[in-house]
Protein backbone atom coordinates (compact mmCIF):
# COMPACT_ATOMS: atom_id res chain seq x y z
CA UNK A 1 0.00 0.00 0.00
CA UNK A 2 2.43 2.51 0.59
CA UNK A 3 4.78 1.70 -2.52
CA UNK A 4 1.38 1.96 -4.54
CA UNK A 5 0.79 5.42 -2.96
CA UNK A 6 3.75 6.16 -3.26
CA UNK A 7 4.09 5.27 -7.08
CA UNK A 8 0.74 7.25 -7.50
CA UNK A 9 1.49 10.62 -5.66
CA UNK A 10 4.88 10.62 -8.36
CA UNK A 11 2.51 10.41 -10.97
CA UNK A 12 0.10 12.65 -9.56
CA UNK A 13 2.89 15.31 -8.76
CA UNK A 14 4.29 15.08 -12.28
CA UNK A 15 7.72 13.50 -11.28
CA UNK A 16 10.03 10.93 -13.26
CA UNK A 17 13.15 9.54 -13.60
CA UNK A 18 16.21 12.22 -14.24
CA UNK A 19 16.29 11.64 -17.59
CA UNK A 20 12.62 12.63 -18.41
CA UNK A 21 13.31 16.47 -17.50
CA UNK A 22 15.56 16.66 -20.41
CA UNK A 23 13.37 14.93 -22.28
CA UNK A 24 10.32 17.19 -21.69
CA UNK A 25 12.39 20.28 -22.05
CA UNK A 26 13.41 19.28 -25.65
CA UNK A 27 9.67 18.47 -26.54
CA UNK A 28 8.58 21.99 -25.03
CA UNK A 29 11.14 23.58 -26.72
CA UNK A 30 10.37 21.61 -30.62
CA UNK A 31 6.69 22.47 -29.94
CA UNK A 32 7.23 26.05 -29.05
CA UNK A 33 9.62 26.37 -31.77
CA UNK A 34 6.76 25.10 -34.14
CA UNK A 35 3.98 27.15 -32.98
CA UNK A 36 6.61 30.92 -33.36
CA UNK A 37 7.93 28.98 -37.05
CA UNK A 38 4.18 28.76 -38.06
CA UNK A 39 3.63 32.81 -36.59
CA UNK A 40 6.09 33.84 -38.78
CA UNK A 41 5.07 31.89 -41.74
CA UNK A 42 1.50 33.70 -41.25
CA UNK A 43 3.05 36.92 -40.84
CA UNK A 44 5.51 36.89 -43.93
CA UNK A 45 2.65 35.02 -46.46
CA UNK A 46 -0.24 37.76 -45.29
CA UNK A 47 -2.47 35.85 -43.72
CA UNK A 48 -1.96 37.48 -40.17
CA UNK A 49 -1.67 41.30 -40.38
CA UNK A 50 0.17 42.53 -37.77
CA UNK A 51 -1.38 45.73 -37.84
CA UNK A 52 -4.64 44.69 -37.40
CA UNK A 53 -3.60 44.17 -33.93
CA UNK A 54 -2.95 47.47 -33.25
CA UNK A 55 -6.78 47.99 -33.56
CA UNK A 56 -7.37 46.27 -30.02
CA UNK A 57 -5.71 49.17 -28.31
CA UNK A 58 -7.39 51.57 -30.22
CA UNK A 59 -10.58 49.96 -29.56
CA UNK A 60 -9.65 48.81 -26.11
CA UNK A 61 -13.43 49.45 -25.13
CA UNK A 62 -14.53 45.90 -27.03
CA UNK A 63 -10.73 44.23 -25.99
CA UNK A 64 -11.58 44.57 -22.50
CA UNK A 65 -15.58 43.39 -23.32
CA UNK A 66 -13.89 40.16 -24.85
CA UNK A 67 -12.00 39.53 -21.79
CA UNK A 68 -14.65 39.83 -19.14
CA UNK A 69 -16.23 37.12 -21.33
CA UNK A 70 -13.40 34.87 -21.18
CA UNK A 71 -13.45 35.77 -17.98
CA UNK A 72 -17.14 34.32 -17.53
CA UNK A 73 -16.10 31.05 -19.52
CA UNK A 74 -13.63 30.40 -16.96
CA UNK A 75 -16.35 30.60 -14.40
CA UNK A 76 -18.39 28.12 -16.23
CA UNK A 77 -15.55 25.76 -16.19
CA UNK A 78 -15.22 26.03 -12.88
CA UNK A 79 -18.98 25.02 -11.90
CA UNK A 80 -18.77 22.30 -14.36
CA UNK A 81 -15.08 20.93 -12.63
CA UNK A 82 -16.67 22.12 -9.05
CA UNK A 83 -19.72 19.77 -9.83
CA UNK A 84 -18.51 16.62 -11.39
CA UNK A 85 -16.59 16.18 -7.77
CA UNK A 86 -19.91 16.30 -6.38
CA UNK A 87 -21.04 12.58 -6.74
CA UNK A 88 -17.82 11.20 -5.65
CA UNK A 89 -18.27 12.30 -1.94
CA UNK A 90 -15.54 14.75 -2.89
CA UNK A 91 -15.84 18.82 -2.56
CA UNK A 92 -14.13 21.49 -4.56
CA UNK A 93 -15.70 24.93 -3.77
CA UNK A 94 -16.17 27.50 -6.54
CA UNK A 95 -13.92 29.92 -5.53
CA UNK A 96 -11.03 27.07 -5.26
CA UNK A 97 -12.32 25.63 -8.73
CA UNK A 98 -12.01 28.91 -10.30
CA UNK A 99 -8.57 29.41 -8.92
CA UNK A 100 -7.68 26.18 -9.35
CA UNK A 101 -8.89 26.92 -13.47
CA UNK A 102 -7.32 30.82 -14.07
CA UNK A 103 -4.24 28.68 -12.34
CA UNK A 104 -4.11 25.60 -15.35
CA UNK A 105 -5.20 28.38 -17.97
CA UNK A 106 -2.22 30.39 -17.03
CA UNK A 107 0.40 27.90 -17.15
CA UNK A 108 -1.54 26.41 -20.49
CA UNK A 109 -0.98 30.24 -21.81
CA UNK A 110 3.01 30.61 -21.46
CA UNK A 111 4.51 26.79 -20.22
CA UNK A 112 5.50 25.17 -23.49
CA UNK A 113 3.80 22.05 -23.85
CA UNK A 114 0.45 20.96 -25.04
CA UNK A 115 -1.21 19.65 -21.28
CA UNK A 116 0.55 21.56 -18.86
CA UNK A 117 -2.69 23.45 -17.76
CA UNK A 118 -4.50 20.00 -16.81
CA UNK A 119 -1.17 18.54 -15.18
CA UNK A 120 -0.87 21.93 -13.19
CA UNK A 121 -4.44 21.27 -11.79
CA UNK A 122 -3.97 17.42 -11.33
CA UNK A 123 -1.06 18.52 -9.13
CA UNK A 124 -2.67 20.84 -6.78
CA UNK A 125 -5.96 19.10 -6.73
CA UNK A 126 -4.56 16.18 -5.89
CA UNK A 127 -2.58 17.49 -2.47
CA UNK A 128 -3.33 16.18 0.57
CA UNK A 129 -5.45 13.98 -0.37
CA UNK A 130 -3.50 10.45 -0.13
CA UNK A 131 -5.60 7.70 -1.07
CA UNK A 132 -7.67 9.67 -3.58
CA UNK A 133 -5.21 11.04 -5.94
CA UNK A 134 -6.12 8.27 -8.70
CA UNK A 135 -10.21 9.17 -7.99
CA UNK A 136 -9.19 13.04 -8.42
CA UNK A 137 -7.14 12.55 -11.84
CA UNK A 138 -9.56 11.07 -13.56
CA UNK A 139 -12.36 13.43 -12.78
CA UNK A 140 -9.78 16.00 -13.79
CA UNK A 141 -9.18 14.11 -17.11
CA UNK A 142 -13.04 13.46 -17.33
CA UNK A 143 -13.82 17.00 -17.26
CA UNK A 144 -11.80 18.02 -19.80
CA UNK A 145 -13.35 15.41 -22.31
CA UNK A 146 -16.43 16.72 -21.34
CA UNK A 147 -15.12 20.30 -22.37
CA UNK A 148 -14.24 19.06 -25.95
CA UNK A 149 -17.32 16.99 -26.57
CA UNK A 150 -19.95 19.95 -25.83
CA UNK A 151 -17.19 22.09 -28.25
CA UNK A 152 -17.54 19.55 -30.64
CA UNK A 153 -21.44 19.37 -30.28
CA UNK A 154 -21.97 23.21 -30.22
CA UNK A 155 -20.56 23.00 -33.93
CA UNK A 156 -23.32 20.39 -35.31
CA UNK A 157 -26.12 22.29 -33.41
CA UNK A 158 -25.32 25.43 -35.28
CA UNK A 159 -24.43 23.72 -38.32
CA UNK A 160 -28.25 23.38 -39.75
CA UNK A 161 -28.45 27.18 -39.78
CA UNK A 162 -25.50 27.58 -42.63
CA UNK A 163 -26.60 24.34 -44.71
CA UNK A 164 -26.11 26.56 -47.92
CA UNK A 165 -22.61 27.48 -47.00
CA UNK A 166 -21.35 24.09 -46.24
CA UNK A 167 -23.00 22.36 -49.23
CA UNK A 168 -20.84 24.63 -51.36
CA UNK A 169 -17.81 23.42 -49.54
CA UNK A 170 -16.66 19.78 -49.63
CA UNK A 171 -13.91 20.68 -47.17
CA UNK A 172 -16.36 22.35 -44.50
CA UNK A 173 -18.60 19.37 -45.14
CA UNK A 174 -15.76 16.96 -44.59
CA UNK A 175 -15.09 18.82 -41.10
CA UNK A 176 -18.54 18.82 -39.86
CA UNK A 177 -18.51 14.66 -40.70
CA UNK A 178 -15.50 14.46 -38.92
CA UNK A 179 -17.31 16.77 -35.92
CA UNK A 180 -20.03 14.45 -35.99
CA UNK A 181 -17.84 11.03 -36.00
CA UNK A 182 -16.19 12.81 -33.29
CA UNK A 183 -19.46 13.53 -31.22
CA UNK A 184 -20.10 10.30 -31.54
CA UNK A 185 -17.02 8.43 -31.07
CA UNK A 186 -16.99 10.56 -27.49
CA UNK A 187 -20.54 9.77 -26.79
CA UNK A 188 -20.29 6.06 -27.17
CA UNK A 189 -16.93 6.00 -25.39
CA UNK A 190 -18.15 8.09 -22.54
CA UNK A 191 -21.09 5.69 -22.62
CA UNK A 192 -19.11 2.63 -22.08
CA UNK A 193 -16.92 4.44 -19.66
CA UNK A 194 -19.88 5.40 -17.28
CA UNK A 195 -21.62 1.96 -17.91
CA UNK A 196 -18.69 -0.14 -17.38
CA UNK A 197 -20.32 -3.46 -19.46
CA UNK A 198 -16.40 -4.39 -20.30
CA UNK A 199 -15.42 -3.69 -16.85
CA UNK A 200 -17.30 -5.49 -15.02
CA UNK A 201 -16.75 -9.10 -17.11
CA UNK A 202 -14.89 -11.59 -15.14
CA UNK A 203 -11.94 -11.89 -17.62
CA UNK A 204 -11.51 -8.34 -17.70
CA UNK A 205 -11.08 -8.51 -13.95
CA UNK A 206 -8.78 -11.29 -13.52
CA UNK A 207 -6.34 -9.53 -16.31
CA UNK A 208 -6.54 -6.18 -14.16
CA UNK A 209 -5.83 -8.29 -11.11
CA UNK A 210 -2.43 -9.87 -13.37
CA UNK A 211 -1.48 -6.53 -14.96
CA UNK A 212 0.53 -4.15 -12.82
CA UNK A 213 -1.49 -0.74 -11.89
CA UNK A 214 -4.23 -2.88 -12.28
CA UNK A 215 -5.58 -1.61 -9.45
CA UNK A 216 -5.37 1.78 -10.55
CA UNK A 217 -7.38 1.09 -14.01
CA UNK A 218 -10.36 -1.04 -11.92
CA UNK A 219 -10.12 2.51 -9.68
CA UNK A 220 -10.46 4.58 -12.85
CA UNK A 221 -13.27 2.12 -14.10
CA UNK A 222 -15.27 2.71 -10.58
CA UNK A 223 -14.72 6.67 -10.68
CA UNK A 224 -16.49 6.84 -14.09
CA UNK A 225 -19.15 4.29 -13.38
CA UNK A 226 -19.75 6.45 -10.31
CA UNK A 227 -21.80 9.21 -12.92
CA UNK A 228 -24.47 6.10 -14.19
CA UNK A 229 -26.33 7.17 -10.67
CA UNK A 230 -25.60 10.96 -11.33
CA UNK A 231 -26.74 11.33 -15.04
CA UNK A 232 -28.22 14.90 -13.96
CA UNK A 233 -24.97 16.16 -12.85
CA UNK A 234 -23.44 14.75 -16.07
CA UNK A 235 -25.99 16.49 -17.90
CA UNK A 236 -26.01 19.62 -16.30
CA UNK A 237 -22.03 19.57 -16.75
CA UNK A 238 -22.37 19.29 -20.48
CA UNK A 239 -24.87 22.28 -20.45
CA UNK A 240 -21.89 24.34 -19.00
CA UNK A 241 -20.05 23.27 -21.17
CA UNK A 242 -21.94 24.71 -24.00
CA UNK A 243 -22.77 27.55 -22.25
CA UNK A 244 -19.12 28.06 -22.00
CA UNK A 245 -17.89 27.79 -25.32
CA UNK A 246 -20.83 29.97 -26.41
CA UNK A 247 -19.46 32.57 -24.03
CA UNK A 248 -16.17 31.97 -25.85
CA UNK A 249 -17.97 32.26 -29.32
CA UNK A 250 -19.54 35.63 -28.53
CA UNK A 251 -15.67 36.55 -27.46
CA UNK A 252 -14.19 35.78 -30.50
CA UNK A 253 -17.03 37.27 -32.01
CA UNK A 254 -16.14 40.39 -30.29
CA UNK A 255 -12.55 40.53 -31.65
CA UNK A 256 -13.98 40.36 -34.95
CA UNK A 257 -15.55 43.13 -34.79
CA UNK A 258 -12.32 45.21 -33.55
CA UNK A 259 -10.37 43.71 -36.16
CA UNK A 260 -12.57 43.49 -39.31
CA UNK A 261 -15.53 45.43 -38.23
CA UNK A 262 -17.12 45.43 -42.53
CA UNK A 263 -16.90 41.53 -42.09
CA UNK A 264 -18.31 40.71 -39.33
CA UNK A 265 -20.83 38.13 -40.45
CA UNK A 266 -23.04 35.12 -38.74
CA UNK A 267 -21.58 32.71 -39.97
CA UNK A 268 -18.19 33.07 -38.19
CA UNK A 269 -20.57 31.44 -35.07
CA UNK A 270 -19.92 27.92 -37.60
CA UNK A 271 -16.25 28.60 -38.27
CA UNK A 272 -15.35 29.49 -34.64
CA UNK A 273 -15.69 26.61 -32.63
CA UNK A 274 -14.57 24.51 -35.77
CA UNK A 275 -11.13 26.42 -35.23
CA UNK A 276 -11.43 26.42 -31.75
CA UNK A 277 -10.96 22.25 -31.87
CA UNK A 278 -7.99 22.36 -34.00
CA UNK A 279 -7.16 24.95 -31.59
CA UNK A 280 -7.02 22.65 -28.90
CA UNK A 281 -4.77 19.80 -30.68
CA UNK A 282 -1.47 19.82 -28.62
CA UNK A 283 0.91 20.42 -31.31
CA UNK A 284 2.05 24.08 -29.65
CA UNK A 285 1.89 25.78 -26.57
CA UNK A 286 -2.01 26.30 -26.42
CA UNK A 287 -2.23 25.71 -29.91
CA UNK A 288 0.15 28.24 -30.75
CA UNK A 289 0.47 28.40 -34.66
CA UNK A 290 -1.85 25.81 -35.73
CA UNK A 291 -4.35 27.79 -34.25
CA UNK A 292 -4.33 30.74 -36.26
CA UNK A 293 -3.25 28.47 -39.54
CA UNK A 294 -6.74 26.59 -38.93
CA UNK A 295 -8.83 29.54 -38.16
CA UNK A 296 -7.15 31.42 -41.81
CA UNK A 297 -8.12 28.24 -43.73
CA UNK A 298 -12.10 28.31 -42.28
CA UNK A 299 -12.50 31.75 -43.07
CA UNK A 300 -11.63 31.66 -46.27
CA UNK A 301 -13.95 28.76 -47.05
CA UNK A 302 -16.85 30.94 -45.43
CA UNK A 303 -16.03 33.48 -47.39
CA UNK A 304 -14.41 35.71 -44.58
CA UNK A 305 -11.14 37.07 -44.24
CA UNK A 306 -8.46 37.89 -40.90
CA UNK A 307 -9.51 34.59 -39.23
CA UNK A 308 -5.86 34.23 -38.59
CA UNK A 309 -6.39 38.11 -37.24
CA UNK A 310 -8.94 37.72 -35.23
CA UNK A 311 -7.64 34.46 -33.34
CA UNK A 312 -4.41 35.64 -32.33
CA UNK A 313 -6.19 39.31 -31.27
CA UNK A 314 -8.86 37.07 -29.14
CA UNK A 315 -5.22 34.70 -28.15
CA UNK A 316 -3.52 38.54 -26.93
CA UNK A 317 -6.50 39.60 -24.87
CA UNK A 318 -7.10 36.10 -23.51
CA UNK A 319 -3.22 35.70 -22.25
CA UNK A 320 -3.45 39.07 -20.12
CA UNK A 321 -6.71 37.77 -18.37
CA UNK A 322 -4.54 34.54 -17.86
CA UNK A 323 -2.17 36.58 -16.12
CA UNK A 324 -4.95 36.21 -12.75
CA UNK A 325 -3.93 32.81 -13.07
CA UNK A 326 -0.57 34.02 -11.93
CA UNK A 327 -1.33 36.25 -8.78
CA UNK A 328 -3.18 33.18 -7.40
CA UNK A 329 -0.53 30.98 -8.08
CA UNK A 330 2.63 33.20 -6.65
CA UNK A 331 -0.18 33.58 -3.49
CA UNK A 332 -0.45 29.47 -3.47
CA UNK A 333 -3.08 27.38 -3.35
CA UNK A 334 -4.13 25.47 -0.31
CA UNK A 335 -6.02 22.76 -0.18
CA UNK A 336 -8.55 22.62 -3.27
CA UNK A 337 -10.14 19.11 -2.56
CA UNK A 338 -11.52 18.16 0.48
CA UNK A 339 -13.85 14.89 1.55
CA UNK A 340 -17.77 15.72 1.92
CA UNK A 341 -18.18 16.08 5.86
CA UNK A 342 -20.69 13.26 5.59
CA UNK A 343 -18.09 10.35 4.68
CA UNK A 344 -15.85 9.56 7.65
CA UNK A 345 -12.51 9.79 7.68
CA UNK A 346 -12.30 5.88 8.28
CA UNK A 347 -14.41 4.83 5.08
CA UNK A 348 -11.51 7.79 3.22
CA UNK A 349 -8.66 5.83 4.97
CA UNK A 350 -10.41 2.22 3.96
CA UNK A 351 -10.90 2.87 0.46
CA UNK A 352 -7.80 1.36 -1.79
CA UNK A 353 -5.62 3.31 -3.79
Amino acid sequence: MEETESQSGSLASGEASPASPVKRVLLAMARLGLGLGLLVYLVQSGVINLRAIERLITFWPFAIGAGVLFLGDIVLMALRLSLLFRPHTLKLSLGSAFRLTLVGQFFTAFLPGGAGGDVVKMYYATRENRGRRTEIVTIVLFDRAVGMFSLVLLSLLIAPFFLSIIRSSPVLSGLLIAAALLTLALLVGGGIAIYGFPARHRFVQKLLDWLPGGSHARRVMETLRSYRHNLGALAAAVGLGLAGNLTTLASTMLIGLVMNPGAIAWRMSFLIPLGDVANSIPLTPGGLGVGEAAFGLLFSLGGLARGADILLGWRLVTVLVSLVGLVFYLQGLRRCVSALETVSPRTIESIPE
